[in-house]
């Protein structure tokens, strides 16, 4: 509040995430799904079934944002642009502009209480040269409907080394949100910091 620290939660968990490869009914394919096992929270040890909890929390971090502004079915809402070129983590980038076209009214952003709105943002994204991977995405988003005031998000990635093969995943997750008050501004931090990636793999044999 105001720029002092009046809370702030240290949760160490366990991030599992399925990407699904089974149609469903429609054609379609399932999402990807996710999971949390929280171990500690403030050094303490976490009940059986403990759930994320916060006074801000941000979901969607970990691949849904890249999703939402590069994807294929996605690229048609927004304007992109190259403004230069850059060096991050020590290795060279292209700098690249986006924002949502003023006129779209197909990509939706949250839901609260089942109401869905339009999404407006803009933002910069850092390609890696050599691979052609985003190392750094940073996005806020404008003109939003509920009284939580802007939310930017800033996601860096990097490579890990998964059964001998290269994956570039989010290495940290930046989100922060200032409710709108001319006397004491509230505001939220979300930070998660991502290590120790491994493939998990289950071999099922059904016996008739």
């Amino acid at each position: 509040m105001a720029g002092t620290t009046i809370h702030e939660t240290d949760i160490d968990s366990t991030f599992r995430g399925t990407q699904n490869r089974d149609k469903k009914p429609d054609g379609k394919y399932e999402p990807f799904t996710e999971w949390r096992d929280i171990h500690t929270i403030d050094g303490r040890p976490a009940p059986k079934g403990q759930q994320l909890t916060g006074p801000f929390l941000f979901g969607g971090g970990f691949s849904s944002i890249l999703v939402e502004i590069f994807s294929p079915e996605n690229s048609q809402y927004f304007i992109y642009k190259v403004i230069g070129a850059d060096k991050i983590d020590g290795k060279a980038a292209v700098v690249l502009k986006f924002e949502t076209k003023k006129d779209q009214q197909a990509l939706l952003h949250r839901e609260l209480f089942g109401t869905q709105y339009v999404m407006k943002g803009s933002g910069k994204a850092w390609i890696d040269l050599a691979s052609m991977n985003v190392r750094r995405l940073e996005i806020q988003y404008l003109d939003p409907p509920m009284p939580e005031g802007v939310l930017s998000l800033a996601v860096d990635y990097a490579p890990v080394v998964i059964q001998e093969k290269a994956f570039w995943m989010p290495r940290t997750v930046t989100a922060e949100q200032t409710v709108p008050n001319p006397k004491v501004p509230v505001g939220g931090q979300y930070v998660a910091e991502y290590s120790n990636y491994q493939e998990f793999k289950v071999s099922v044999r059904m016996k008739y």
